[in-house]
This record gives C-alpha cells, structure tokens and sequence, in this order.
C-alpha cells in the first residue's frame, strides 16, 4: 500500500507539471485504492488513474466489450458521468457513487428496457451444431436471455471469453434515440427501482433480490 501511495504521488506531480496537458489534477491517497484523478485537455475527458489494480483492468474490458455492441452506449455513459461530476455525485469517498457503479446502472437499464438495447454478454454460450456436410461442427453463439443457472451463480463459473472479442453482434431490436433513452434512464432510477428490495446485476441481466 506504502508503494502505491508513493507511485500516485509521484505520478500527481508530474502530471502536475504539465498544466498545457493535463487540469485539476488530483492525488488521493485516503481511500483503499490510491489513485491519481485529473482532466485531460486533449480528449476533453476525465481520468483515473490506479496502480496494480488487475480488477479495474477487467472492469474497463467489460465495459469496452458493453460499448461495443451499440452505438448509443457511449454518448449516453458519458452523459450520466459528466452529470453526476457537474453536480458532486462522484465522489466514492465523499459518499457518493463511482463512474463505475453509474455505469452498471446504465447497462442494467439497456438490459432490461423492452425491447432491450444490450444483451447479457454472461448469458452468451458456445453452441455445437452439426455442419451442412454431416461431418464438420460448427460454433455459434446463441443469446439465453435468462440463463438456466442460480440467481447469484459460482463467479467461478463465469465465461468471459467474450471480453478480447470485437466480432459480437447482436440484432438491434429498439431503435429509441439517446435522448429517449437518457430520459428513461433518469424516470427507471428515480421514480420506478425498488432500492429497498432489489439490486441491480449485470452479470444476470436482470433486477435480483436482495434477498
């Protein structure tokens, strides 16, 4: 912990350095996982940056593979983060939620909005079918839209083969535009979730039980 302390704080100061870059650089090192926020001019973005954190990896592979399969996926997360980082509602360590935890909001509700906008990428599964020669199988992937497994399965048994992929495509059955979508964002989460009893879980593609 001492180390990657000392390997944000090193980093915030060269970031720091170059102000024709980089703006608003921060070093915080209070919370579990020290990390380094600043802007970057360039890209016009907010960034975060953390050492040695092989989960954070992972969670940005999942999020690529999720944006990869619409379109509409990208304008709309960059909406709700810079709206929660306009109004000091993304801050974890102030109380508040991560970029991260909006963002698994919105993928649950392009889940579960009817028609769906995003699959269950979890829920895809390797199927053998015979060729058209009798003799040869071939792959394809078939899309369980509830997959025949317990409500909060083994992570163990998590296939995610699908996250080094860029060939995934799936039919696009809701054609609602990013401004139809965003509005319904805001209406599921402030007017119809149930925070008492349900939670949100991607990895289902579904609303579960708290119980």
């Amino acid at each position: 912990d001492d180390f990657r302390r000392d390997v944000v704080g090193d980093l915030g100061r060269l970031l720091r350095r170059r102000r024709h870059e980089f703006v608003n650089v921060q070093i915080i090192t209070q919370t579990r996982v020290p990390l380094v926020k600043f802007h970057d001019l360039r890209s016009d973005i907010e960034v975060d940056v953390q050492v040695n954190n092989d989960f954070v990896v992972r969670n940005t592979a999942l999020l690529r593979a999720y944006v990869r399969l619409d379109p509409r996926v990208r304008p709309l997360a960059i909406f709700i983060k810079r709206w929660a980082v306009a109004r000091d509602l993304n801050e974890p360590f102030a109380g508040t939620l991560s970029s991260y935890a909006y963002l698994m909001l919105l993928i649950q509700y392009l889940q579960i909005v009817n028609p769906p906008v995003l699959p269950c990428l979890q829920a895809l599964r390797l199927e053998r079918i015979p060729g058209s020669n009798g003799g040869s199988v071939q792959h394809i992937e078939k899309l369980v839209e509830h997959p025949q497994e317990p409500e909060v399965p083994d992570e163990t048994l998590v296939d995610d083969y699908f996250l080094d992929r860029t060939d995934i495509q799936m039919p696009v059955c809701n054609e609602m535009s990013v401004t139809l979508l965003l509005a319904g964002f805001f209406c599921f989460y402030g007017y119809q979730f149930n925070y008492d009893e349900m939670v949100v879980s991607v990895r289902c593609g579904r609303l579960i039980s708290k119980k």
